[in-house]
């Protein structure tokens, strides 16, 4: 027997015997899936960091450098530039930047700010 023709026999005696039609509809659905197909392999996990950084910001009030001549990392000289430093993160690099109440501002006329990496 084909296996459509097993499925229509056994849906019929299980129909004749009381059996719920919602376990027969059940029945027929699975029958009729088709095959699963194989899922995706997962992809593997990321090695772990050989030797994290262990640098923490420290605190400090938000800062302003006011005034200086800055080299960014994309080759543009700001005359008379300043960047705004907050949370230990460089938040703003301009000019005529505003600092917030309580900053502390450091007057850089005559000085450079150029970027580097420095991980104490």
């Amino acid at each position: 027997m084909n296996e459509k023709r097993v499925v229509a026999e056994l849906l019929r005696a299980w129909t004749m015997r009381s059996i719920a039609p919602g376990v027969c509809m059940f029945l027929v659905a699975c029958a009729a899936a088709p095959p699963a197909q194989d899922a995706a392999p997962a992809k593997p996990a990321p090695p772990p960091v050989a030797y994290p950084s262990t640098y923490k910001p420290p605190n400090s009030p938000v800062t302003l450098i006011r005034g200086a001549t800055i080299l960014t990392g994309a080759g543009t000289r700001i005359e008379n530039g300043d960047v705004l430093i907050a949370n230990g993160r460089i938040e703003a690099v301009g000019t005529n930047l505003t600092a917030p109440a309580g900053a502390r501002v450091i007057d850089a006329q005559n000085r450079w700010v150029t970027p580097g990496l420095i991980d104490v």
